[in-house]
């Protein structure tokens, strides 16, 4: 093999190595990110609790559907979950199949396996915020300028793992107990069931 023969071999195999590994780079990171994304969307299937972890039901990302409770009488159930995920913000509150909004005081707590009270709200159903059949409760918010007059809004007086009105950020180790309260029943309707939810949004949902 003569000399100028093989260098333009090597030449050619340099060249063919410079144009291959952007493109097996940009391979790898497309299947990394969708293998990301997959395992992101299916971490719930590793959940476990007293609930039924569910995936695009009632306008949710994801959702987390514990026993009913009864608002026509007073009573305390307490339900216990671990390893909730996507790592996102989640909204927990009561769904009611009822076109009628209860007038039952309720008193919700959601508490870690470090025994910190995560949230804590009491108050009469007709007082929460309702999204068709579902209340929950916001916290406190206010509204921090960021020039040319525009605001942003800032979520104030976070609790531990982000409990914020009847909202959360779970831990994926963290082991949380959610108490729920009927303080003072609903006196109009003789059986009046709602369950208990914990619900997760996406922009992608």
């Amino acid at each position: 093999m003569s000399e100028p023969w093989a260098l333009r071999k090597r030449i050619k195999v340099a060249i063919g190595v410079l144009v291959a590994a952007p493109v097996v780079l940009v391979l790898t990171a497309a299947v990394l990110f969708i293998a990301y994304i997959v395992a992101w969307f299916n971490a719930g299937i590793f959940f476990s609790g007293d609930g039924t972890y569910r995936r695009g039901v009632d306008g949710a990302a994801f959702q987390v559907k514990f026993p009913a409770v009864d608002l026509s009488r007073t009573s305390r159930s307490t339900f216990h979950f671990t390893r909730l995920a996507p790592p996102i913000d989640y909204a927990v509150g009561l769904r009611v199949d009822s076109e009628r909004r209860p007038s039952a005081v309720v008193s919700m707590t959601l508490q870690n396996e470090r025994g910190e009270v995560v949230f804590q709200q009491k108050r009469r159903l007709s007082e929460w915020l309702w999204r068709r059949n579902m209340a929950v409760i916001h916290g406190e918010s206010a509204e921090v300028p960021i020039g040319s007059g525009s605001v942003r809004i800032e979520n104030r007086g976070k609790g531990p793992d982000g409990g914020w009105g009847t909202y959360f950020e779970p831990r994926w180790l963290g082991r949380y107990n959610l108490t729920v309260e009927v303080v003072e029943p609903d006196p109009l309707t003789p059986r009046l069931l709602a369950n208990p939810v914990i619900e997760g949004y996406t922009a992608w949902f």
